[in-house]
Protein backbone atom coordinates (compact mmCIF):
# COMPACT_ATOMS: atom_id res chain seq x y z
CA UNK A 1 0.00 0.00 0.00
CA UNK A 2 1.30 3.44 -0.92
CA UNK A 3 2.00 5.76 1.98
CA UNK A 4 0.21 9.13 2.21
CA UNK A 5 2.07 11.67 0.12
CA UNK A 6 3.94 8.93 -1.78
CA UNK A 7 4.15 11.00 -4.95
CA UNK A 8 5.88 13.80 -3.05
CA UNK A 9 8.18 11.34 -1.29
CA UNK A 10 9.25 10.22 -4.77
CA UNK A 11 9.77 13.84 -5.78
CA UNK A 12 11.96 14.92 -2.87
CA UNK A 13 13.97 11.69 -2.81
CA UNK A 14 14.76 12.33 -6.46
CA UNK A 15 16.92 15.27 -5.41
CA UNK A 16 14.55 18.06 -6.39
CA UNK A 17 14.75 21.28 -4.41
CA UNK A 18 11.57 23.08 -5.43
CA UNK A 19 8.89 23.41 -8.09
CA UNK A 20 10.91 26.51 -8.98
CA UNK A 21 13.83 24.42 -10.24
CA UNK A 22 12.79 24.95 -13.85
CA UNK A 23 11.96 28.63 -13.46
CA UNK A 24 14.36 31.42 -14.45
CA UNK A 25 17.01 32.22 -11.86
CA UNK A 26 15.63 35.75 -11.51
CA UNK A 27 12.23 34.37 -10.47
CA UNK A 28 13.76 32.14 -7.81
CA UNK A 29 15.87 35.00 -6.53
CA UNK A 30 12.81 37.23 -6.34
CA UNK A 31 11.00 34.83 -4.02
CA UNK A 32 14.11 34.31 -1.92
CA UNK A 33 14.46 38.08 -1.50
CA UNK A 34 10.83 38.27 -0.37
CA UNK A 35 11.46 35.63 2.30
CA UNK A 36 14.71 37.27 3.39
CA UNK A 37 12.91 40.54 3.99
CA UNK A 38 10.16 38.81 5.95
CA UNK A 39 12.52 36.72 8.09
CA UNK A 40 14.74 39.71 8.79
CA UNK A 41 11.91 41.19 10.89
CA UNK A 42 11.55 38.19 13.19
CA UNK A 43 12.35 39.00 16.82
CA UNK A 44 14.80 36.91 18.87
CA UNK A 45 13.67 33.49 20.12
CA UNK A 46 10.90 33.21 17.50
CA UNK A 47 9.44 29.72 17.09
CA UNK A 48 8.58 29.19 13.42
CA UNK A 49 6.62 26.40 11.70
CA UNK A 50 7.23 25.75 7.99
CA UNK A 51 4.16 23.93 6.66
CA UNK A 52 4.70 21.39 3.84
CA UNK A 53 8.40 22.13 3.98
CA UNK A 54 9.46 19.75 1.18
CA UNK A 55 13.24 19.83 0.94
CA UNK A 56 13.30 22.50 3.65
CA UNK A 57 14.51 25.38 1.49
CA UNK A 58 12.42 28.05 3.21
CA UNK A 59 13.08 26.63 6.68
CA UNK A 60 16.83 26.58 6.00
CA UNK A 61 16.74 30.15 4.75
CA UNK A 62 15.01 31.23 7.97
CA UNK A 63 17.61 29.32 9.97
CA UNK A 64 20.46 30.95 8.06
CA UNK A 65 19.09 34.46 8.60
CA UNK A 66 18.39 33.81 12.27
CA UNK A 67 21.79 32.26 12.78
CA UNK A 68 23.64 35.12 11.09
CA UNK A 69 21.78 37.65 13.23
CA UNK A 70 22.17 35.53 16.42
CA UNK A 71 18.43 35.53 17.07
CA UNK A 72 18.07 32.05 18.54
CA UNK A 73 15.26 31.01 16.19
CA UNK A 74 13.53 27.67 16.77
CA UNK A 75 12.43 26.37 13.36
CA UNK A 76 10.44 23.24 12.60
CA UNK A 77 9.58 22.13 9.06
CA UNK A 78 6.97 19.40 8.54
CA UNK A 79 5.80 17.56 5.45
CA UNK A 80 3.46 14.70 4.61
CA UNK A 81 6.16 13.21 2.39
CA UNK A 82 8.72 10.90 3.96
CA UNK A 83 11.55 13.39 3.85
CA UNK A 84 14.70 12.75 5.83
CA UNK A 85 13.33 12.08 9.32
CA UNK A 86 14.21 14.43 12.13
CA UNK A 87 16.98 16.11 10.18
CA UNK A 88 18.33 18.91 12.31
CA UNK A 89 20.82 21.73 12.30
CA UNK A 90 21.73 23.53 15.47
CA UNK A 91 24.35 25.80 16.92
CA UNK A 92 24.51 28.24 19.78
CA UNK A 93 21.97 30.56 18.19
CA UNK A 94 19.32 28.76 16.13
CA UNK A 95 17.82 25.29 15.73
CA UNK A 96 16.22 23.72 12.65
CA UNK A 97 14.40 20.38 12.63
CA UNK A 98 12.66 18.75 9.66
CA UNK A 99 10.12 15.97 10.12
CA UNK A 100 8.38 13.86 7.47
CA UNK A 101 5.14 11.92 7.60
CA UNK A 102 3.33 14.80 9.30
CA UNK A 103 -0.22 15.64 8.22
CA UNK A 104 -1.04 19.35 8.46
CA UNK A 105 -4.53 18.34 9.56
CA UNK A 106 -3.05 16.61 12.63
CA UNK A 107 -0.07 18.61 13.80
CA UNK A 108 1.83 16.88 16.64
CA UNK A 109 2.34 20.05 18.67
CA UNK A 110 0.64 21.53 21.74
CA UNK A 111 -1.58 24.57 21.40
CA UNK A 112 0.20 27.96 21.11
CA UNK A 113 3.61 26.46 20.27
CA UNK A 114 4.69 28.77 17.45
CA UNK A 115 5.04 32.49 16.84
CA UNK A 116 4.98 32.17 13.05
CA UNK A 117 3.68 29.84 10.35
CA UNK A 118 4.93 29.93 6.77
CA UNK A 119 4.55 27.91 3.60
CA UNK A 120 5.84 28.11 0.05
CA UNK A 121 3.75 26.19 -2.48
CA UNK A 122 2.57 23.65 0.08
CA UNK A 123 -0.35 24.54 2.29
CA UNK A 124 -2.72 24.98 -0.66
CA UNK A 125 -2.46 21.30 -1.55
CA UNK A 126 -4.28 20.33 1.65
CA UNK A 127 -7.91 20.94 2.59
CA UNK A 128 -8.16 24.39 4.16
CA UNK A 129 -11.06 23.32 6.37
CA UNK A 130 -8.81 20.69 7.97
CA UNK A 131 -5.41 22.38 8.05
CA UNK A 132 -6.23 25.98 8.97
CA UNK A 133 -7.83 25.08 12.33
CA UNK A 134 -4.65 23.19 13.21
CA UNK A 135 -2.36 26.01 12.12
CA UNK A 136 -4.48 28.48 14.11
CA UNK A 137 -4.35 26.15 17.12
CA UNK A 138 -0.56 25.88 17.25
CA UNK A 139 -0.05 29.62 16.70
CA UNK A 140 0.28 31.79 19.78
CA UNK A 141 -2.01 34.82 20.13
CA UNK A 142 -0.30 37.64 18.28
CA UNK A 143 1.45 35.15 16.01
CA UNK A 144 1.65 35.79 12.29
CA UNK A 145 2.30 34.01 9.06
CA UNK A 146 2.97 34.21 5.35
CA UNK A 147 1.83 31.74 2.71
CA UNK A 148 3.16 31.89 -0.85
CA UNK A 149 0.62 29.93 -2.88
CA UNK A 150 0.18 28.75 -6.45
CA UNK A 151 -1.66 31.18 -8.72
CA UNK A 152 -3.88 29.74 -11.45
CA UNK A 153 -2.39 32.17 -13.96
CA UNK A 154 1.24 31.97 -12.86
CA UNK A 155 4.13 30.90 -15.07
CA UNK A 156 4.56 27.89 -12.77
CA UNK A 157 0.98 26.69 -13.25
CA UNK A 158 1.01 27.38 -16.98
CA UNK A 159 4.20 25.31 -17.27
CA UNK A 160 2.52 22.44 -15.41
CA UNK A 161 -0.42 22.59 -17.82
CA UNK A 162 1.98 22.48 -20.76
CA UNK A 163 3.79 19.47 -19.29
CA UNK A 164 0.57 17.54 -18.80
CA UNK A 165 -0.60 18.42 -22.33
CA UNK A 166 2.71 17.23 -23.78
CA UNK A 167 2.58 14.05 -21.71
CA UNK A 168 -0.96 13.27 -22.83
CA UNK A 169 -0.21 13.99 -26.48
CA UNK A 170 3.07 12.08 -26.68
CA UNK A 171 2.82 9.28 -24.11
CA UNK A 172 -0.96 8.98 -23.97
CA UNK A 173 -2.45 6.12 -21.97
CA UNK A 174 0.77 4.14 -21.64
CA UNK A 175 0.14 1.59 -24.39
CA UNK A 176 3.87 1.31 -25.10
CA UNK A 177 4.46 0.22 -21.51
CA UNK A 178 1.72 -2.41 -21.79
CA UNK A 179 3.16 -3.78 -25.04
CA UNK A 180 6.66 -3.79 -23.55
CA UNK A 181 5.46 -5.71 -20.49
CA UNK A 182 3.69 -8.23 -22.74
CA UNK A 183 6.88 -8.76 -24.77
CA UNK A 184 9.11 -9.40 -21.77
CA UNK A 185 6.52 -11.61 -20.09
CA UNK A 186 6.50 -13.79 -23.22
CA UNK A 187 10.28 -13.86 -23.24
CA UNK A 188 10.42 -14.74 -19.53
CA UNK A 189 8.21 -17.78 -19.99
CA UNK A 190 9.98 -18.81 -23.19
CA UNK A 191 6.93 -18.46 -25.42
CA UNK A 192 7.11 -19.58 -29.06
CA UNK A 193 9.44 -17.44 -31.16
CA UNK A 194 6.62 -16.39 -33.46
CA UNK A 195 4.68 -14.91 -30.53
CA UNK A 196 7.81 -13.15 -29.23
CA UNK A 197 8.62 -11.75 -32.68
CA UNK A 198 5.07 -10.41 -33.12
CA UNK A 199 5.11 -8.82 -29.65
CA UNK A 200 8.53 -7.33 -30.31
CA UNK A 201 7.30 -5.76 -33.55
CA UNK A 202 4.26 -4.27 -31.79
CA UNK A 203 6.39 -2.85 -29.00
CA UNK A 204 8.92 -1.44 -31.42
CA UNK A 205 6.23 0.22 -33.54
CA UNK A 206 4.53 1.76 -30.50
CA UNK A 207 7.84 3.23 -29.35
CA UNK A 208 8.55 4.55 -32.84
CA UNK A 209 5.13 6.22 -32.77
CA UNK A 210 6.08 7.90 -29.49
CA UNK A 211 9.36 9.06 -31.00
CA UNK A 212 7.55 10.51 -34.01
CA UNK A 213 5.02 12.27 -31.77
CA UNK A 214 7.83 13.80 -29.71
CA UNK A 215 9.65 14.96 -32.84
CA UNK A 216 6.45 16.64 -34.06
CA UNK A 217 5.89 18.32 -30.68
CA UNK A 218 9.15 19.49 -29.09
CA UNK A 219 8.68 20.00 -25.35
CA UNK A 220 10.73 21.94 -22.83
CA UNK A 221 10.13 19.45 -20.02
CA UNK A 222 12.73 16.69 -19.96
CA UNK A 223 10.48 14.10 -18.28
CA UNK A 224 8.50 13.38 -21.45
CA UNK A 225 11.67 13.12 -23.54
CA UNK A 226 13.26 10.86 -20.91
CA UNK A 227 10.25 8.52 -21.00
CA UNK A 228 10.49 8.17 -24.77
CA UNK A 229 14.27 7.71 -24.63
CA UNK A 230 13.94 4.97 -21.98
CA UNK A 231 11.38 3.04 -24.01
CA UNK A 232 13.31 3.54 -27.27
CA UNK A 233 16.50 2.08 -25.74
CA UNK A 234 14.57 -0.82 -24.20
CA UNK A 235 12.91 -1.69 -27.53
CA UNK A 236 16.23 -1.44 -29.38
CA UNK A 237 18.00 -3.84 -26.99
CA UNK A 238 15.02 -6.10 -26.18
CA UNK A 239 16.73 -9.28 -27.39
CA UNK A 240 19.81 -8.56 -25.27
CA UNK A 241 18.32 -7.80 -21.86
CA UNK A 242 17.17 -10.09 -19.07
CA UNK A 243 13.35 -10.11 -19.43
CA UNK A 244 12.79 -10.17 -15.66
CA UNK A 245 15.09 -7.17 -15.24
CA UNK A 246 13.29 -5.41 -18.09
CA UNK A 247 9.92 -6.04 -16.40
CA UNK A 248 11.29 -4.60 -13.16
CA UNK A 249 12.59 -1.51 -14.93
CA UNK A 250 9.29 -1.02 -16.73
CA UNK A 251 7.34 -1.27 -13.45
CA UNK A 252 9.66 1.19 -11.70
CA UNK A 253 9.44 3.62 -14.61
CA UNK A 254 5.63 3.46 -14.63
CA UNK A 255 5.59 4.17 -10.89
CA UNK A 256 7.81 7.22 -11.33
CA UNK A 257 5.73 8.45 -14.25
CA UNK A 258 2.49 8.00 -12.32
CA UNK A 259 3.92 10.03 -9.44
CA UNK A 260 5.13 12.71 -11.86
CA UNK A 261 1.75 13.02 -13.59
CA UNK A 262 -0.15 13.12 -10.29
CA UNK A 263 2.13 15.91 -9.04
CA UNK A 264 1.47 18.02 -12.13
CA UNK A 265 -2.28 17.49 -11.78
CA UNK A 266 -2.16 18.26 -8.06
CA UNK A 267 -0.23 21.46 -8.71
CA UNK A 268 -2.80 22.63 -11.23
CA UNK A 269 -5.69 21.73 -8.91
CA UNK A 270 -4.06 23.51 -5.96
CA UNK A 271 -3.57 26.78 -7.86
CA UNK A 272 -6.04 29.53 -6.94
CA UNK A 273 -7.65 32.06 -9.20
CA UNK A 274 -8.85 35.39 -7.81
CA UNK A 275 -12.10 33.95 -6.51
CA UNK A 276 -10.29 30.95 -5.04
CA UNK A 277 -7.81 33.03 -3.08
CA UNK A 278 -10.66 35.06 -1.63
CA UNK A 279 -12.29 31.83 -0.49
CA UNK A 280 -9.01 30.91 1.18
CA UNK A 281 -8.82 34.32 2.85
CA UNK A 282 -12.34 33.81 4.18
CA UNK A 283 -11.35 30.37 5.51
CA UNK A 284 -8.41 31.92 7.36
CA UNK A 285 -10.70 34.42 9.04
CA UNK A 286 -13.30 31.76 9.78
CA UNK A 287 -10.67 29.96 11.81
CA UNK A 288 -9.52 32.96 13.83
CA UNK A 289 -6.74 34.29 11.58
CA UNK A 290 -6.97 37.85 10.33
CA UNK A 291 -5.76 38.08 6.74
CA UNK A 292 -4.50 40.94 4.64
CA UNK A 293 -5.79 41.14 1.09
CA UNK A 294 -3.85 38.53 -0.92
CA UNK A 295 -1.46 40.09 -3.42
CA UNK A 296 0.05 38.82 -6.66
CA UNK A 297 3.79 38.29 -6.72
CA UNK A 298 5.60 39.20 -9.92
CA UNK A 299 9.34 39.18 -10.49
CA UNK A 300 11.37 42.08 -11.88
CA UNK A 301 10.45 41.05 -15.43
CA UNK A 302 6.75 41.08 -14.64
CA UNK A 303 6.42 37.29 -14.63
CA UNK A 304 3.51 36.22 -12.43
CA UNK A 305 4.76 33.75 -9.81
CA UNK A 306 2.27 33.32 -6.99
CA UNK A 307 -0.15 34.70 -4.45
CA UNK A 308 1.14 36.24 -1.24
CA UNK A 309 -1.19 35.73 1.72
CA UNK A 310 -0.15 37.36 5.00
CA UNK A 311 -2.11 36.84 8.20
CA UNK A 312 -1.93 37.04 11.99
CA UNK A 313 -3.72 35.63 15.01
CA UNK A 314 -5.31 38.43 17.05
CA UNK A 315 -4.76 38.23 20.78
CA UNK A 316 -8.52 38.26 21.39
CA UNK A 317 -9.34 36.00 18.44
CA UNK A 318 -11.81 36.65 15.66
CA UNK A 319 -15.54 35.92 15.71
CA UNK A 320 -16.37 32.83 13.66
CA UNK A 321 -18.91 33.13 10.87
Amino acid sequence: MRSPGWMWTEYWRGGRQSCLDEMPVASRQHLEALWRTWFADLPPATALLDCATGSGDVARLAWQIGNDARRNLQIVGVDLALIEPDASISDANSILRLAGGVDLARLPFPCATFDCAVSQFGVEYAKATETLPEIARVLRPGGRGLFIMHHAGSAITLAARERIAAFSEVVGGGRAFELGARLFELMARRAPQGDVAAASAQFGQSVQDLHNALSARPVADTNVADIVSFLFDLARTARLVDPLDALRRLAEARERIAAWALRQQAQIAAARDRDGIQVFKAALENHGLASEDPAEIRDADGILLAWQCAFFKPSAGLPRT
